[in-house]
């Protein structure tokens, strides 16, 4: 197998490189350059959508024409079809911060970390949770989200912290779903 180049998108920052099985695509961002990409291998094509601040990352959500947008400052929900971004909610919008990974947990909520923005970082970073009722909570962990998912009895999620701390475990216990909103794990 040899790989080649399909996109030469040159991102500055590209990240969260995600196959969507529903659509049939492929989606990532280019974080610097406040862009969100598709590639459709069906008729090789690509489409670009600027975003109107750094993009950091998104989910996929219930409604296949709706996306969740992990924007630098804010969650907010994005057509595919008309461009209209809703906010959801601003985060940490009095701290020198910025929106980092994120991910959709078992139970349709999408857990993300901030990370500081400063020359000189410090540990101003937080780990929350927008649940499917779109309330924002603050979780008592790091900056990046990795979703075990071998097993659907499984419900463990990871969180990087610090160098001192590298990985802290979490188990979910909330079950509860609120299909319109829900994020699909991508």
């Amino acid at each position: 197998m040899t790989a080649q180049l399909l996109i030469d998108s040159k991102c500055t920052l590209g990240e969260g490189a995600t196959w969507d099985a529903r659509r049939g695509r492929f989606y990532w961002v280019d974080i610097e350059g406040a862009k969100l990409w598709r590639y459709d291998p069906r008729d090789q094509s690509s489409h670009v959508f600027d975003m109107p601040e750094r993009l950091a990352n998104f989910a996929f959500c219930a409604d296949a024409d709706t996306f969740l947008l992990g924007l630098v400052s804010r969650l907010a929900f994005f057509s595919l079809s008309t461009g209209e971004i809703t906010t959801i909610t601003e985060v940490e919008p009095d701290l020198p911060t910025r929106l980092n990974d994120g991910r959709c947990d078992r139970e349709g909520r999408f857990v993300f970390g901030t990370l500081h923005e400063a020359e000189e970082q410090k540990p101003v970073g937080g780990f929350y949770r927008l649940n499917t009722d779109l309330t924002l909570e603050r979780l008592p962990l790091g900056n990046c989200a990795q979703f075990q998912t071998a097993s659907a009895s499984v419900r463990t999620a990871r969180a990087c912290i610090t160098a001192t701390r590298p990985r802290a475990r979490f188990v979910s216990a909330i079950t509860r779903r609120l299909k319109t909103t829900a994020c699909l794990s991508n």
